[in-house]
């Protein structure tokens, strides 16, 4: 059939530019790039990593396949990431919301820049934080804490007092394990072992 010989002509011509001028073959499959190839390098990372945000990477890469996985990484450029945040912004998103999804973006264009061999990509949109604000400060009184916990229902309660009397966040909280705590002469430990830690530190 003549189709298949196109074909063959074709997959050969390939073959040769990759072979004799690589630098021409990657520029041309750097040009076939999409967001969801960069969420993909990204999810792997966190994957071979280790890392205990594995499911929020996996969410967070599934909402940027949603909102542009078939667009080409290479058309995206400073412009394009300050449009996207305007847009979230307007919609009521938090900027400490969106830094986290574009450090995730930014994560994948820097894999495929930096540390895939050969690279994927050679150029990488220019993004700016957002400043979140100033931290959050203040406390309660804990006459005022029980107040509001006697409201709260039953299954509620031991968690707040926990985070209101260590800090911790409600995240770490909520994945608590018995093996972590220990009671001892009426009063309680929490121990996070290294692998239990975002940051891989004994606390």
């Amino acid at each position: 059939l003549p189709f298949l010989g196109d074909i063959y002509n074709k997959k050969k011509a390939e073959f040769r530019e990759a072979l004799y001028f690589p630098e021409v073959h990657h520029a041309k499959q750097a040009q076939l790039v999409t967001v969801a190839d960069l969420m993909a390098l990204v999810v792997a990372d966190y994957r071979r990593q280790g890392y205990r945000t594995l499911q929020e990477c996996i969410h967070m890469g599934a909402a940027w396949v949603k909102k542009a996985g078939e667009m080409k990484a290479a058309e995206i450029t400073g412009k394009t990431l300050n449009t996207w945040a305007d847009e979230w912004l307007v919609r009521g998103l938090k900027p400490s919301s969106i830094n986290r999804k574009m450090e995730k973006l930014m994560r994948g264009f820097t894999i495929a820049c930096e540390e895939e061999e050969p690279p994927l990509l050679f150029a990488k949109p220019k993004w700016t934080s957002l400043d979140p604000g100033p931290p959050r400060s203040g406390w309660m009184e804990f006459m005022t804490f029980e107040h509001i916990r006697y409201e709260l229902p039953s299954w509620v309660r031991i968690p707040v007092t926990i985070a209101f009397w260590t800090g911790m966040r409600m995240g770490e909280i909520l994945t608590l394990k018995w093996p972590q705590i220990v009671f001892a002469h009426e009063r309680g430990r929490v121990s996070f072992h290294l692998d239990w830690t975002k940051n891989k530190e004994l606390r």
